[in-house]
């Protein structure tokens, strides 16, 4: 099969989308011919040439939905006749007139990560599948206690402390500041591990440096090291547009098996059920109970949650959508709203 994947890979891959583009691009380049595209190109006559000498089967955007990621794909699909069309609707950011325009503009299949944007695109005509992010298992795993204080000596960090970790971009619509109750009322390291994709707002940066927490705005190619010298990965974001509606952060610190403290955001209560070492909170209450909980008792199997969403798990399940898109556009339905375990 030839795939076209919309999507970015370009500089440090420390953002989930550049992140999910790039795992995509590995597994199902191990049995298919794949290009890799960027969005911002779309509109060059050099890329309607390659897009017409690769003649895809599918057209897969990546990013989005956005108006602009809707328009891209209908304008490209003319240009591969007969490839079918795939949005992922991992962070919506539909505008009014893009909310009218979906259904003049609906590609063959949507991609969802929750249920509330499953019944938003079923309303506007869309097919859909849900389908969570990945995790790469192999990459993010536990290690032993030794070699998490020999990680602690590495980067600098207290052996001893009890590490909250948080790692994503430094923007006011991600939640930060309950980061600092946590540093201030609790015995506790904050650690916080920024984007260099999206650029960091200096102000909040600077008051949670000065609340205490260690904040590193850097890029990290070991960035599951992070992971596993922690001992609990904290998720506050609140907002819709903060973050992909299943975080791979989320994932990845499950993998390594931390504690997890996370608001219900997007669709993780859709793939991720509380326990285990998993606890969701709605009030800066509730995530203080819980961090106190996760310190008294250090038990947590998080990464049995996990195993169900490896990348080579999760692109296999994007395989049979793409296959089962018939030759009107539609697809068979049946076994399109989980990913099989």
């Amino acid at each position: 099969m030839k795939i076209l994947l919309l999507g970015d890979v370009s500089g440090n891959l420390d953002e989930g989308m550049k992140n999910t583009t790039f795992y995509l691009e590995r597994e199902l380049s191990k049995h298919n011919q794949v290009l890799v595209l960027p969005p911002r190109r779309a509109f060059f006559p050099s890329t309607v040439k390659m897009i017409r000498a690769f003649r895809p089967d599918v057209i897969h955007y990546v990013h989005g939905p956005s108006i602009r990621s809707l328009l891209i794909t209908r304008w490209l699909s003319k240009w591969a006749r007969g490839a079918r069309t795939v949005v992922a609707a991992t962070h919506p950011n539909l505008s009014r007139f893009g909310n009218f325009m979906v259904r003049f503009l609906k590609p063959d299949i949507v991609f969802v990560q929750s249920r509330k944007s499953e019944e938003f695109f079923k309303n506007k005509g869309c097919w859909t599948a849900l389908l969570p992010s990945g995790v790469d298992l192999n990459r993010f795993h536990p290690i032993s206690f030794d070699k998490k204080t020999s990680l602690r000596q590495q980067y600098g960090l207290p052996e001893n402390a009890f590490i909250v970790l948080h790692v994503g971009p430094i923007k006011s619509n991600r939640n930060l500041k309950v980061l600092k109750s946590i540093q201030k009322e609790m015995d506790v390291q904050v650690l916080i591990a920024g984007s260099t994709t999206v650029k960091a707002d200096i102000r909040i940066a600077n008051d949670l440096e000065k609340a205490g927490c260690i904040v590193w705005v850097r890029y990290f190619p070991s960035i599951e090291h992070l992971f596993q010298l922690s001992d609990c990965y904290v998720f506050p974001v609140l907002s819709s547009d903060g973050a992909v509606q299943v975080p791979l952060t989320v994932l990845e610190a499950a993998a390594c098996n931390l504690h997890i403290v996370t608001t219900p955001f997007g669709g993780l209560t859709e793939f991720l059920s509380e326990g285990n070492g998993l606890y969701y909170f709605n009030n800066a209450h509730d995530m203080i109970n819980a961090l106190n909980i996760c310190r008294k008792n250090r038990s947590v199997q998080t990464r049995s949650l996990t195993e169900a969403f490896s990348w080579e798990k999760v692109t296999a399940h994007i395989l049979k959508c793409y296959r089962n898109l018939n030759n009107e556009g539609e697809i068979e339905t049946n076994s399109l709203n989980k990913v099989e375990k």
